[in-house]
């Protein structure tokens, strides 16, 4: 796992390196809690943002299995 100064280095480059950099957050799709975050914008919330989208990834997630099972079930026998 890497250190709380990792994260904030690595983000730190993410900032430094695309322009027209909003904000980003490395986090812990289980909880939804950003590890690490970075914004330009004071206004943007990125806790809320990073719990909200770490849903919509579970969400995704669990549709590629199901479609990879219905999948695999239909080609099985």
């Amino acid at each position: 796992m890497a250190t709380q100064d990792q994260l904030n280095t690595l983000l730190a480059d993410i900032e430094r390196d695309i322009n027209g950099f909003i904000g980003a957050s490395i986090v812990d799709l289980e909880s939804g809690l950003p590890l690490a975050s970075s914004s330009v914008r004071p206004d943007f919330d990125l806790e809320v943002a990073s719990a909200f989208n770490s849903e919509i990834v579970k969400n995704k997630k669990r549709t590629i299995d199901a479609l990879a099972s219905m999948a695999s079930s239909r080609t099985c026998c």
